[in-house]
């Protein structure tokens, strides 16, 4: 009895700490081109990329019960653009005939009007002139993101393929991404974007 009601108090105060879980994660394979890191909750899931004048873009994708999420978000200082020239992300898988699309409906910035941040959608083949904006005294450049949601279940394995992106006008040289689905065991949190 004092056995079980010491592990009830234990488990009970450790209720605010984090706890390991197992996790199934899609995994980006190293590639000399872009760095893969690990996100808050512990996999290494999060790929950056590096495009003109030293912007950073990452990507993750997210293995859901019931599809897929792809985040797609960079930082756009002011006097640069961005412009994709094709409104998907492609999945190929290894046989040619298992290349699927996942359509991009439209991409997000958040700009700041009278000190309040505003969400403004552009269509997917859009120009996007960045921002960089006064924060509480900090210069803070305009976010760009595109988030899209399918019910499309990934394989276990397959190349991830950004559509074409124009960086300042320029052609952002994005290899094909390896990804392989992975369980591993880390600590319990929250997504990390």
């Amino acid at each position: 009895m004092a056995r079980s009601l010491f592990i009830a108090l234990l488990l009970l105060s450790l209720g605010g700490c984090m706890l390991p879980v197992s996790v199934t994660y899609l995994s980006p394979e190293k590639a000399s081109e872009f760095s893969v890191t690990s996100s808050r909750r512990g996999p290494d899931e999060v790929v950056k990329l590096k495009g003109a004048a030293g912007i950073e873009m990452t990507l993750i994708i997210f293995d859901l019960d019931d599809g897929t999420l792809v985040r797609f978000f960079f930082s756009l200082p002011e006097g640069h653009s961005f412009q994709m020239r094709e409104d998907h992300f492609k999945i190929k898988t290894a046989t040619a005939i298992a290349t699927r699309d996942i359509a991009i409906d439209k991409v997000t910035i958040n700009e700041i009007r009278n000190n309040v941040g505003h969400q403004v959608s552009f269509k997917p083949l859009e120009k996007i002139s960045g921002a960089t904006y006064q924060i509480r005294g900090n210069a803070a450049p305009q976010p760009v993101y595109i988030e899209v949601k399918s019910d499309m279940r990934l394989p276990d394995e397959f190349q991830f393929v950004l559509p074409q992106i124009l960086i300042d006008d320029k052609l952002l040289n994005a290899p094909p991404i390896q990804f392989v689905r992975r369980t591993g065991t880390f600590l319990q949190g929250s997504a990390p974007w």
